[in-house]
This record gives C-alpha cells, sequence and structure tokens, in this order.
C-alpha cells in the first residue's frame, strides 16, 4: 500500500501538474503574417530573461508559422481551434486547463470580451489565483461601439492587469471609458521586414496620369469596389488618366483591364518589401477608403501618401499614422462616390505640385510603429 502512494506521489511530481513551471503562457489568437513581428520579438525577450512559455494558438501547424524557430521549439507550442457559437462567441480549448495546470506568473490572452473562457479565467485569477497576472492583448475600444458594448467591453479590460494595446487613439479611447492609464501599455504593431522598405524619389510629375495603388484584401469594409467602378468609368473628359494597381490575395494571377481613359492592374499578393517598392515607386498615392489596416504602414513606410478618411474608429489601429498635409489627402466620412472623385482631382493638384515629400512622410511614422520602441515595451513587460 506504502509502495502505491509513494509511486503515484512520484508519477505526480514527475509530470509536474501542480507545480508551476510555466512562467509565460501566450494566447495570440491567429498567429497571422501582422502579428508574427511582434511575437518574435516577445519571444526574444522571454528567451533573454530564460523564462519558460507556451504558445497557444489557432494557427496552423508547428512546422508552418512563421515565428523564428530560433525562439519558438515544437514543444512550446498548442494548437488550439476555437469552437464558434452563434458566428461570435468562441470558447478557445485548453484555454482554462493551461492555466490551473501550468500556474503562468503571466498569461497574455486575446482580449475580446466575446471570449467566453476569457471571462472565467479573469475570475479564477481574481478569487483564487491573485499571484497570476492576466495581460489583456487587444484592439480595446474602437469607439463606434453602442453603449452597452462599450460598457461590457470596459468591464472585462478593467479586470486585467494590464491591457496591451495598438496604438495611442487605442489608449485614449479607452482612457475615456473608464481605464485607468497606468493599466495600459501600447505596443504598436510592425510589419515583416519593415526595414527593408524603401523611400520613393518623387519630384514634381508632369504627366498626366494619376497613379493609385492598392495593397490587401479586397473586403467590402474596404470599400475598394468604389474606387474601381470609379476608375472603370472614369470619362474620356476628365482632365488626367487613372490607373489603379491592386496587390491581394483576391487575385489569382496578374490581369490588365484597360478602359477609355483609365486601367486598372491586378497582382497576385506580395509580401517582399523590395518586390513591393517596384509598384509603390511607380505610384503617387496609395488608396483605401475605408478600414485601412497594415497597408497605412507599408504605404508611410515607403514614402507614400495616402487617399482614406480619417475616423479612426472604422479603421485598423494602424490608422493612427495618418496626418492630414502631411501624409494624407482626406476623404470625408462615411465615404461617397461623389467625394471619392473631388479628392482624386485634389491629389492630382498635390501631385503636379510636388507637395508630399517621401522623406517626410517615412519620419511621419509615430514611434510605437518602430522595432527601437517595441523592443523597449515589450522588454518591460516581465
Amino acid at each position: 500500500m506504502d509502495n502505491f502512494k509513494n509511486n503515484k506521489k512520484d508519477k505526480l511530481k514527475k509530470n509536474n501538474f501542480w507545480i508551476r513551471k510555466t512562467d509565460v503562457i501566450i494566447n495570440p489568437d491567429f498567429i497571422s503574417n501582422y502579428r508574427t513581428v511582434l511575437l518574435d520579438k516577445l519571444l526574444k525577450v522571454i528567451k533573454n530573461k530564460k523564462l519558460n512559455f507556451i504558445i497557444l494558438s489557432n494557427s496552423k501547424s508547428y512546422f508552418n508559422l512563421k515565428i523564428s524557430k530560433d525562439y519558438l521549439l515544437k514543444k512550446e507550442y498548442k494548437k488550439s481551434n476555437p469552437i464558434f457559437f452563434f458566428n461570435h462567441i468562441i470558447w478557445q480549448p485548453f484555454l482554462i486547463r493551461l492555466f490551473l495546470f501550468k500556474r503562468p506568473k503571466f498569461y497574455i490572452v486575446w482580449g475580446e470580451v466575446t471570449r467566453l473562457n476569457s471571462w472565467i479565467l479573469l475570475i479564477l485569477k481574481k478569487t483564487f489565483f491573485k499571484s497570476s497576472k492576466i495581460y489583456l492583448w487587444t484592439h480595446g475600444i474602437y469607439g463606434r461601439e453602442n453603449i452597452i458594448l462599450k460598457k461590457l467591453r470596459a468591464f472585462h479590460f478593467n479586470m486585467g492587469d494590464l491591457l496591451l494595446v495598438y496604438s495611442e487613439y487605442s489608449k485614449k479611447v479607452l482612457i475615456q471609458n473608464g481605464i485607468k492609464s497606468s493599466k495600459i501599455k501600447i505596443i504598436g504593431n510592425q510589419l515583416p521586414k519593415a526595414e527593408e522598405y524603401l523611400v520613393t524619389s518623387k519630384k514634381k510629375d508632369r504627366s498626366n496620369t494619376l497613379n493609385l495603388i492598392f495593397v490587401g484584401r479586397m473586403s467590402k469594409k474596404k470599400k475598394i469596389d468604389l474606387v474601381i467602378e470609379l476608375v472603370k468609368n472614369w470619362s474620356i473628359s476628365e482632365k488626367f488618366f487613372l490607373k489603379l494597381i491592386i496587390i491581394g490575395p483576391n487575385n489569382n494571377k496578374k490581369i490588365d483591364n484597360s478602359y477609355l481613359n483609365s486601367s486598372i492592374t491586378y497582382i497576385p499578393e506580395i509580401y517582399e518589401p523590395k518586390l513591393l517598392f517596384d509598384y509603390f515607386s511607380k505610384s503617387d498615392f496609395g488608396i483605401c477608403p475605408d478600414n485601412i489596416g497594415l497597408f497605412c504602414l507599408s504605404s508611410i513606410l515607403s514614402g507614400l501618401p495616402l487617399i482614406t478618411h480619417t475616423n479612426n474608429a472604422y479603421h485598423g489601429p494602424e490608422s493612427a499614422a495618418l496626418k492630414k498635409g502631411i501624409n494624407l489627402v482626406p476623404l470625408n466620412f462615411p465615404v461617397e462616390e461623389k467625394d471619392l472623385k473631388l479628392k482624386l482631382y485634389d491629389a492630382y493638384k498635390q501631385k503636379k505640385i510636388g507637395k508630399f515629400c517621401p522623406k517626410v512622410i517615412r519620419d511621419s511614422l509615430p514611434v510605437y510603429f518602430t522595432s527601437i520602441y517595441q523592443d523597449k515595451i515589450l522588454g518591460e513587460l516581465f
């Protein structure tokens, strides 16, 4: 009998089920292309501090992850496919189990209010496991939510120990909704290989062509369809030729379409900065009427001004980099075709006089979208 008890204790001790053996657990939602830079930086910090960690994510197999294998071993990755209820409410398998079995010092959780088990996680931490710190990695409050959703999100965020947000705008809206400034850290965002983006060299251009470019997915939210229709119907009586290049995953192969006084070229997705530069350098403006995201950063890094609106609540966090008169020709919000056409004329005039300076545009990038800032701020988390 004694031998049986001893064997059981030895087995428990060997498996370390109830002993804290993981310093950090990270649940970053999908490990998308635009999260890999921050994750690589975060893992580098964790490795340098000699902390044990696990990543829990609903993304691909370990071997297909774009995260550097110098920082992430197979044993440190746990795949977890989310379970959806009514399209938006999500249960993330293993999220609570890892918390109970591993007892992490720090748990970085994707901070969306629709995650059912993140609520349970926060309640468990508040009531039984107060020594653990839960950081919510989040877009925060967009500013377009109804009052009930705003209050719910604010309550949810207040339960966390720290909120990791992308921009100054995100922090500002959270503070307006009752979150203490001391609970918020801006971690920014960054494109993969950001240092490889070259700055275009633009001079006064006397040509009668306005060259536009859009890079990204042609979702309805971005309203790129408005631009496409405008280009297709660009009248022969207009004062200039309109040329649009669209690069993104919606395109299977390169297609050139010519119209009376305009053209559209569709090109499959490109991620390499040096290949994108070939197209950025021939463009006068980037254009994304609504819901702009990382395309905002790639344009500004390349010194290319943008045509979009300035209502941050309806953009991604990267829109915090937009500055009227420096890197932007602003559209009215909500976006309408009539105003869009007027702003294309405005952009053409700005091009003719050489108003926008590529170097000034690149230098306008907020510090929290730069590598030096992110290395510093992430190093302070643990």
